[in-house]
């Protein structure tokens, strides 16, 4: 069934999906907690029957329905998802705010919190995960009352964190200016997460020329500038991959039920080089409020908005192999590499476990070797046996004097 405003998680090698929105009654999206996974630990063909989707819905009964929440995996290793915030209808009570999901036990509980002050609701925000099991939310909006007093759309530019290990929320410095509908970035290598994108009811689209970075060390922002940068967007998704680019794909322009033009912009996060892709990527993807999720050079493009005028979500995972710059080609087949080297290893077609030609094959050194050896045994055993018939010969022949026997 076609959604949009949904979570995607990457645990192992399950993609776990969450709720969403599924459709709209008069203009009013209709939420959901369906929970299943896609189950990429073996390649699989999008032409040859169904994908390896598993249905986990009995697992999460006590998940309010919702959309526009925010998820992230945690734990050491990271093998639980914390979810948080979204537009639950008549369940947004603070008891209801943060969930976390152990993969292992498949269950679902209401987080615990020691110590701080619990966040009010966002929507449409993004959570990640540091290297210190510290959960960074940032951004998101709701309906509540201005500093006007005016009943609306509020934005929202805290940073809340959430410890995992000692169950504490704290609050970090906050940005500029609130913004919904960005992505969030943690590159693992200088502590610092990267946002991009989003929307403000007073600045509109915000600037993707000049980058904000959060430093989760020092709790300090800094704006990057970029190179080449494209067109700003609205509910786009972005992937890091092991080289070290962000994918952005997708996004909406200021009119959000229009895509942008180019739905496929890589940034070099060593240069800050932006690289454009080619065309558009496919006239069946969605633009907005999709997931993304990379696992080798694979990237899955998951449901979203493909026509948001009249609520249309898309029911299909869009796979796209991952190029260098900004190349991609979108394919049907899904290929386990790790699974594909193993089988490989099982049937023996490594050289160690197949003995190579030089290793059964005896040197022209050795032979030489055994030649000589044989050869001198041999006339060793001619000489010894000539040697020893004459002396046998010699034995037989010769004389003695008579025995005189003793008086």
């Amino acid at each position: 069934m076609g959604r949009s405003l949904h979570t995607a998680t990457l645990i192992g090698t399950k993609i776990f999906f969450l709720g969403g929105a599924l459709g709209s009654i008069n203009r009013v999206l209709q939420p959901s907690n369906d929970f299943f996974y896609l189950d990429i630990s073996k390649s699989f063909d999008k032409t040859n029957g169904n994908l390896p989707f598993i249905d986990l819905n009995y697992k999460a009964l006590e998940i309010p329905p919702h959309y526009g929440s925010a998820a992230t995996a945690f734990g050491t290793p990271k093998d639980s998802i914390f979810l948080f915030g979204g537009d639950m209808g008549n369940l947004n009570i603070p008891s209801k705010l943060a969930f976390s999901f152990n993969s292992t036990q498949l269950e679902w509980n209401t987080v615990t919190v020691f110590q701080g002050t619990i966040p009010a609701r966002e929507m449409i925000m993004k959570a990640v995960t540091d290297n210190n099991n510290k959960i960074y939310i940032f951004g998101g909006a709701f309906g509540g009352i201005n500093a006007q007093g005016v009943s609306g759309y509020i934005y929202n530019g805290d940073m809340n964190i959430f410890d995992a290990t000692n169950k504490i929320w704290v609050v970090g410095e906050g940005g500029r200016y609130g913004r919904d509908g960005h992505t969030a970035t943690f590159l693992p290598d200088t502590g610092e997460i990267i946002y991009i994108g989003g929307i403000n009811a007073g600045t509109g689209l915000i600037d993707i020329t000049n980058l904000e970075f959060y430093n989760t060390a020092s709790n300090t922002w800094k704006t990057q500038p970029t190179i080449n940068p494209p067109e700003p967007r609205y509910g786009h998704t972005a992937v890091l991959t092991n080289d070290m680019r962000i994918i952005v794909f997708g996004g909406a322009q200021a009119n959000i039920n229009i895509p942008v033009n180019n739905r496929y912009v890589v940034l070099d996060t060593k240069t800050f080089e932006w690289y454009h892709g080619k065309g558009d990527s496919s006239t069946r993807a969605p633009f907005r409020h999709h997931t993304a999720t990379l696992y080798n050079d694979y990237m899955f493009i998951a449901f979203g908005f493909v026509d948001s005028i009249n609520a249309q979500f898309s029911n299909n995972i869009l796979i796209y192999k991952i190029g260098d710059y900004a190349n991609f080609t979108e394919v049907d087949n899904f290929i386990n590499e790790g699974v594909t080297t193993v089988k490989s290893t099982t049937i023996s077609s490594t050289p160690s476990s197949t003995p190579s030609i030089n290793e059964s094959k005896p040197s022209n050194s050795n032979i030489g070797i055994i030649i000589s050896v044989t050869l001198g045994s041999i006339l060793g055993i001619i000489i010894f046996g000539f040697i020893g018939f004459i002396t046998f010969k010699r034995y037989k022949k010769r004389t003695y004097p008579p025995i005189i026997p003793t008086p």
